[in-house]
């Protein structure tokens, strides 16, 4: 997606276009992994603090351009949205935290079969699948 693109993304939201939505927009389409804030600040070198980071980010998940990742007891990632339908889970590193997206075929009619177990759930707006465990660096360690 090119920076116009987020332009328009975010205007199509209600959003105001403003440069520092673009930069963030930017950093988290040219990362492979979700991104805590502390990590999204280092690829930003101060061109936000932290506080402005968060706001940013409550706002665009709030319009559903990126997507919070709560994490067991560990911290919160950010990502974008998946656009055009593109759904994936991650796997987790106990040790240090490493975050890595993977792509988990899902049986036809997953979540209907969840919904025909549930006894008071009629309808599930999204989902999301981790794999915890441990990376080469802290396996060798």
């Amino acid at each position: 997606m090119k920076k116009t693109d987020f332009m328009h993304l975010l205007r199509v939201r209600g959003l105001k276009a403003t440069s520092r939505r673009v930069l963030l927009l930017k950093t988290l389409q040219e990362t492979t992994r979700p991104l805590s804030v502390e990590a999204m600040r280092v690829l930003l070198k101060d061109n936000m603090n932290e506080v402005t980071v968060y706001r940013a980010l409550e706002v665009l998940v709030e319009k559903g351009i990126a997507v919070r990742i709560s994490l067991s007891n560990l911290r919160e990632y950010y990502e974008l949205a998946p656009l055009g339908g593109r759904h994936h889970h991650h796997l987790v590193c106990n040790g240090c935290g490493e975050v890595e997206d993977v792509d988990v075929p899902e049986p036809k009619g997953f979540e209907k079969s969840v919904l025909r177990q549930s006894k008071h759930f009629v309808q599930i707006t999204s989902h999301s699948l981790e794999f915890f465990g441990k990376c080469r660096s802290c396996l060798s360690v």
